[in-house]
């Protein structure tokens, strides 16, 4: 019976990781073309029904963790569950923030975003489809690798946001120029690029709840350690 009742907990955080991918999606498609409606959708639609989701798949496992007091690897796989679950909402509130965001830089007209942003966005959605992929085949190496890649992410953010904050510097050369307008543009950009590093964190979390649940071990802070491993194994594999 609890078999059942965590594989039925495993279906609805699928069907969670597809809405908030498919929020996601949306989301870098309007960084691309400020589309309000869609804007609408994800902020007003979409982020109700993830927070539904949220909530009655943590009562869920709750329910199971009371009713069977599971241990070993039942209950790792329900402790996996509630950390992906909570990933999983949050990824989808970033996904909702960069739409707020936008919808700013719409209603002010803005032409263009910096030209990290289109990078960042596929490094971002690359992560969580991996991450999700790693937790449903219980792929160790490839959440492994997840973990690896979350600092070219890290990188890419910070490059992004130094280009940012050196474009608001030599905006306002025109004397007709909005400070107060043209230093909230460029501070929402940065916000964007932010909560798509954001993003890649919660893949990264969930990530780590994959290796908890396949190798009994939590690798909090094990950053250092993961990233020799899997240079080592595509050194092996190159050779």
């Amino acid at each position: 019976m609890i078999e059942k009742r965590i594989e039925a907990l495993d279906k609805q955080l699928k069907e969670m990781a597809d809405l908030a991918r498919a929020m996601l999606d949306k989301a870098v498609r309007t960084i691309g073309d400020m589309n309000l409606e869609r804007i609408k959708e994800v902020t007003e639609e979409d982020e109700v029904v993830a927070n539904q989701m949220e909530t009655w798949n943590l009562e869920e496992a709750v329910r199971v963790i009371a009713l069977f007091q599971p241990m070993g690897e039942h209950l790792r796989r329900l402790v996996a569950i509630i950390l992906h679950n909570r990933d999983l909402e949050r990824i989808a509130d970033h996904a909702e923030n960069i739409c707020k965001h936008c919808r700013y830089l719409a209603e002010h007209q803005l032409n263009g975003v910096p030209e990290n942003i289109p990078r960042l966005t596929d490094l971002a959605q690359k992560q969580f489809d991996d991450a999700v992929e790693a937790y449903t085949s219980g792929d160790e190496e490839l959440a492994k690798r997840v973990i690896y890649n979350d600092a070219e992410l890290n990188e890419l953010t910070k490059q992004t946001i130094s280009l940012v904050l050196k474009q608001m510097a030599t905006r306002c050369t025109n004397p007709d120029c909005d400070d107060a307008v043209t230093a909230e543009t460029y501070w929402r950009l940065s916000m964007i690029a932010r909560n798509l590093e954001r993003i890649g964190d919660h893949a990264t979390n969930i990530a780590e709840s994959v290796l908890f649940v396949v190798e009994s071990h939590l690798h909090l802070h094990h950053k250092k350690e993961i990233a020799e491993e899997i240079r080592a194994l595509d050194e092996q594999s190159s050779k």
